[in-house]
């Protein structure tokens, strides 16, 4: 008779106590970390010899005073989750094999997505958990409605979101999805692996098909959805040369098509679609690309200033005239400044939504930085110069013409901007510009927040010495310095 497994029984020492499994789960669903229908918990890590840990916040965390899980907790925790077929598949340590499946936690309603391996120590495992929900478009919290309300309402074309894994690549597409599914007569196709997020049919019929339980492999159930009248289809992802094909071919014949991509960014989207096919076929699956596709949205999750979670960062590529030409002649390299040029047409750059809600106070200039994909282009360096100089009490320019430059680009008032003479000889001297303190000359407050902005050439002949000069302030006890270095650096905001 097979064992019985209880999700009740206590079976983890925690501290002096024990834990069951079902109280481990119930951390994925307490509402201290919960934001909105999203919890900020997004896997657990269980593994041979080391505590149970959460990933919270994108930091991976053990439960306090957790034990180091031994092989026969974890065996048992196994049976909880695995059919008996999964079951001995896992535990045959002749023939080891990985295995993905789900998981429902039935009394709560709550579903996982899970992957059970082997390492050198021994079993692990890691559970993701599935939004119970699906998310309104509203709530995912893309740039701009004038985004979501564009790819919601086209007919054909192909539809990319990209991002590292747990970026909410799924989350995202969904909520577009279930939108089509709400407001439009339509027929939607989903291939998953697994199953994430349950559609109910509304206004349109929904039919959602498990990759190696409803249908074998994500390019047989595409051939396969191709032939049962669909207007929409979501490929969960395009892993392989024959899938790429048929999205493409199937965007083309006039389906709209969601799938995901595991790039950085926009531009990685078009040039790995494009690597998967032998390099003869290159050109002509440029020109495929161009007119198939429609946006690629990439995405990640950056912690929020004020602690409470991870809010969506966005870059948004969109399928318009001068890009188009782009895709066909396999210019990546223009990708990137041609986003950054035609934010009129709905086009956004990773760097220009990581100002965005840097500016509104909604994540920390630190994120904004570590989470970008390319160096600060001009017009971002701009912004931040702008909201440096917003910021400060006063402004020192070391020069009359740097007041005056100071004043007109930035139109500021004159009352605010002050500038300190320094001579030729304090220029060529190191000492001397070292111990320069701007803050002195101009009388301002030791707290108050202030913008050094040396001229050009301070900042070209001597870039080190404005860092370390910056450094010394800092060290002096001033919280809020800014240099804005001008020339061919001009709105570069350093700290």
């Amino acid at each position: 008779m097979a064992e019985q497994y209880d999700i009740n029984q206590p079976i983890y020492q925690v501290g002096e106590g024990n834990m069951s499994f079902s109280q481990m789960l119930n951390y994925f669903i307490d509402p201290a970390y919960q934001r909105g229908n999203l919890s900020r918990i997004s896997d657990m890590h269980v593994k041979t010899g080391r505590p149970v840990s959460f990933r919270i916040d994108d930091d991976l965390t053990p439960i306090p005073e957790g034990a180091g899980v031994d092989e026969e907790v974890l065996k048992y925790m196994l049976g909880i989750l695995l059919s008996e077929k999964h079951l001995k598949i896992v535990l045959d340590e002749d023939e080891p094999q990985d295995v993905d499946t789900a998981f429902e936690w039935k009394e709560q309603g709550v579903n996982f997505r899970l992957n059970v391996f082997r390492d050198r120590d021994g079993m692990a495992f890691v559970m993701r958990v599935l939004a119970s929900n699906i998310p309104s478009i509203q709530e995912v919290g893309l740039p701009s409605e004038k985004i979501w309300q564009d790819i919601t309402s086209l007919k054909r074309g192909l539809v990319l979101v990209t991002g590292v894994t747990g970026s909410g690549k799924s989350t995202t597409i969904s909520a577009l999805v279930n939108h089509i599914n709400l407001y439009r007569k339509t027929r939607i196709i989903t291939l998953e692996d697994p199953v994430e997020f349950l559609f109910k049919s509304e206004s349109s019929m929904v039919s959602q098909r498990q990759v190696g339980q409803d249908v074998m492999s994500f390019s047989g159930g595409l051939r396969s959805a191709l032939r049962e009248n669909p207007d929409v289809i979501f490929v969960g992802e395009i892993r392989d040369t024959e899938t790429a094909s048929l999205a493409l071919s199937a965007a083309e014949t006039g389906h709209l098509v969601f799938s995901t991509l595991h790039t950085r960014d926009a531009k990685g989207a078009l040039s790995r679609i494009v690597d998967m096919f032998p390099a003869e076929q290159t050109k002509s699956l440029c020109l495929q690309l161009s007119f198939s596709l429609s946006f690629v949205l990439s995405q990640k999750l950056v912690p929020r200033a004020d602690g409470n979670g991870r809010i969506l960062a966005m870059e948004v590529l969109k399928n318009v005239p001068a890009l188009g030409n782009l895709i066909r002649t396999g210019n990546w390299q223009q990708v990137y400044s041609t986003m950054e040029t035609q934010s009129k047409e709905g086009m956004m750059t990773m760097e220009q939504h990581l100002l965005h809600l840097y500016q509104h106070g909604i994540i920390t200039k630190d994120s904004a930085i570590a989470y970008t994909n390319e160096p600060f282009g001009q017009e971002a360096r701009e912004n931040l110069a702008r909201n440096a100089l917003s910021k400060a009490v006063a402004v020192i320019a070391d020069s009359p013409l740097g007041k005056q430059n100071l004043e007109r680009r930035y139109g500021l008032d004159p009352n605010r901007v002050h500038w300190i003479s320094v001579s030729p000889a304090q220029r060529a001297s190191e000492k001397a510009e070292l111990g320069f303190d701007p803050r002195k000359a101009a009388q301002i407050p030791s707290e108050a927040p202030f913008v050094f902005y040396p001229a050009q050439f301070w900042a070209h002949k001597n870039h080190r010495l404005i860092v370390d000069s910056l450094a010394c302030l800092r060290e002096s006890g001033y919280k809020e310095v800014y240099a804005v270095f001008c020339g061919s650096d001009c709105g570069n905001l350093g700290t």
